[in-house]
């Protein structure tokens, strides 16, 4: 399944993200983790160009969220709680998207590569996510 336009909604297992949407490149403006709900929201700035049927004129940059439910479990390295995501003060690029095998029927997953940039610190790390479980949403904003 290929999103037609990054502006478009796209519903999708979180191992199809890769052949859905072209995140490579894109920016992280946060990440925030609802372990009691199950929910990971990840704030991106899409590379609208380099998504299938962009067309020239387009805005090149799509700001949305991917927004996963149904999540069944998290994996960062380093953790999550140690990012304090704020504007103009962290934020990330997307260097690579990998498909997990499912280790269960249910528990579908996704790897996250993402470069992060502290501007206070100038501090620069890798962040690995793995997200397992359910459904993930790829919103536009308005």
């Amino acid at each position: 399944m290929r999103a037609r336009r990054a502006g478009c909604n796209v519903d999708m297992k979180p191992s199809q993200i890769k052949q859905s949407l072209a995140l490579h490149d894109s920016g992280v403006q946060s990440i925030s983790y609802a372990a009691g709900e199950g929910i990971v929201r990840v704030r991106v700035d899409l590379c609208n160009y380099a998504q299938p049927g962009y067309r020239e004129g387009e805005p090149e940059l799509v700001p949305g969220t991917l927004e996963f439910t149904g999540v069944s479990r998290v994996e960062a390295k380093p953790e999550l709680a140690s990012f304090a995501w704020a504007e103009d003060q962290l934020d990330g690029e997307i260097l690579e998207v990998k498909p997990l095998p499912a280790p269960a029927p249910t528990e579908d997953g996704v790897e996250l590569v993402i470069h992060t940039m502290d501007y206070r610190t100038r501090a620069r790390d890798i962040l690995l996510l793995r997200i397992f479980g359910g459904e993930v949403k790829w919103t536009a904003d308005a």
